[in-house]
């Protein structure tokens, strides 16, 4: 077990370091340039989208998204749940990890 050490963050214990690397609470933190949101964003793709089950696809997509918006998760996720021409919403899935 390794502790995260953005632990004020993401409050997470990682088992392993490959899991520490990958975790978005710690990369958001530490991360500011976009080109290596990018990357860590392409690499989580290349890592888990392959791994069968729509919900850790959808898992995938809700970790790159959170890398790349930061802190603006929530805005972008509320913007894009709910049409403002129609009004009508739909559901955010955050996956299940694989």
């Amino acid at each position: 077990m390794t502790d995260c050490i953005h632990a004020d963050v993401c409050k997470l214990t990682h088992p392993s370091d490959t899991e520490h690397e990958y975790c978005t609470q710690c990369v958001l933190h530490s991360v500011s340039e976009p080109s290596v949101k990018i990357e860590k964003a392409l690499e989580l793709i290349f890592n888990y989208s392959q791994i069968d089950g729509g919900h850790h696809r959808a898992w995938v997509i809700d970790q790159v998204t959170r890398l790349l918006t930061g802190d603006g998760y929530a805005g972008f996720v509320g913007r894009h749940c709910c049409d403002p021409e129609t009004g009508e919403c739909y559901s955010w899935d955050e996956g299940i990890a694989p």
